[in-house]
């Protein structure tokens, strides 16, 4: 019965012993997950820090792209005040030309009146002239 009893008893604490290590083996499991919860817990942390950084990072874009876009189109107003300019500066450069074209041609009859006039009066001074030479 002894022996009986040390079987027992010797079954019994290796049953304990294996029972205390696996008591041991999970809590360091336990501990490996709670590090590896703590881990993604911080990661999620981060995502959420990064993932706020980049929404303020793009309202920023935003904003800076509907300042672009005024500002766009204030120039497309500024081109088109300028292009309006050209064409009404090149509607007086025409009318200055037809303008300078019609005065060269006064003056080209002005000169050809005068030069005929002046002819006409040396043809009428010219007994004169040869009256008085005598």
């Amino acid at each position: 019965m002894k022996a009986q009893s040390k079987a027992l008893s010797d079954r019994a604490n290796a049953s304990k012993e294996r029972a205390e290590a696996a008591e041991a083996e999970m809590r360091e499991g336990i501990k490996r997950n709670n590090a590896r919860s703590h881990f993604a817990e911080a990661m999620i942390e981060q995502y959420k820090e990064d993932e706020d950084r980049a929404d303020a990072e793009v309202a920023k874009v935003r904003a800076e792209g509907a300042t672009l876009e005024k500002e766009a189109a204030g120039c497309q107003t500024e081109i088109q005040k300028c292009r309006d300019a050209i064409d009404k500066l090149g509607q007086h450069q025409v009318s200055l030309q037809t303008r300078q074209g019609k005065f060269m041609e006064l003056h080209a009859r002005a000169v050809q009146r005068a030069s005929r006039e002046l002819l006409h009066a040396r043809e009428q001074m010219r007994p004169l002239v040869e009256a008085l030479g005598r």
